[in-house]
């Protein structure tokens, strides 16, 4: 009889406490008047999934998944198709990685929200100027955007200045002329094991306090940038 208590006792445990044995490998529990200790490893813990959710598990450690597709959740996926499919055609079709295109997409009840939805995605992903459906009904028009400041204006005024320096009194001054006055940098790019192995390149800008040209020279095995590129910048 006393058995028949202890296995109603575990069958009847809650949630907490079967994490609890599952985790310390036993668990004591109060039967007729008495102090009994339950171990693991009297029992067997079942996971079963509930439904809508697939449950997988492995020693203490349980993992359960949502698997029901609310209809955001399809919006984003058939966005993400739409994305895979242009990108392998963009492949397929030799476009430049740079190369922006239009996409028009056909109206249909399945695409329809999703696209109107994840429009921005879909032409930031694929360097769409603009999304229309085939009636010309845009749904997203590109706009360009500041992806970021790569340094604050104090800090480009002392880098124009610097460049300012390699022209005035440093490896660039073959630049200096009474008609411009501008700014770069000379410099080398190492190939190769052999002493003098090298790319010879130049940067630029003029005029320097408010610039209207800049160029960038790349001498291949040239040596230095001092003695090649900067004669090709001027």
């Amino acid at each position: 009889m006393v058995g028949q208590a202890v296995n109603a006792a575990v069958v009847a445990l809650g949630q907490d406490d079967i994490n609890r044995l599952d985790a310390e490998g036993s668990i004591s529990l109060e039967v007729e008047g008495q102090n009994v200790t339950v171990e693991r490893t009297d029992v067997e813990i079942i996971s079963e999934d509930m439904p809508g959710w697939t449950v997988a598990n492995e020693g203490s450690l349980t993992v359960a998944l949502d698997l029901e597709i609310t209809p955001a959740l399809r919006q984003e996926g058939l966005a993400r198709e739409v994305v895979k499919r242009i990108q392998a055609y963009r492949k397929d079709s030799g476009f430049d990685i740079t190369d922006r295109i239009l996409v028009e997409v056909e109206r249909t009840p399945l695409l329809a929200d999703a696209v109107n939805e994840f429009a921005d995605y879909i032409a930031k992903q694929v360097l769409a100027d603009r999304v229309e459906n085939t009636d010309g009904k845009v749904i997203k028009q590109y706009e360009p955007e500041a992806y970021g400041q790569l340094m604050k204006q104090k800090e480009a005024k002392i880098l124009r200045g610097m460049m300012r320096a390699v022209v005035t009194d440093g490896t660039a001054s073959a630049l200096q002329s009474d008609a411009y006055n501008a700014a770069g940098k000379t410099g080398s790019a190492e190939y190769g094991t052999t002493k003098g192995d090298s790319h010879a390149w130049f940067t630029g800008f003029a005029p320097a306090e408010d610039p209207e040209v800049c160029v960038t020279i790349i001498v291949e095995g040239a040596g230095s940038g001092g003695d090649y590129a900067e004669n090709d910048g001027k």
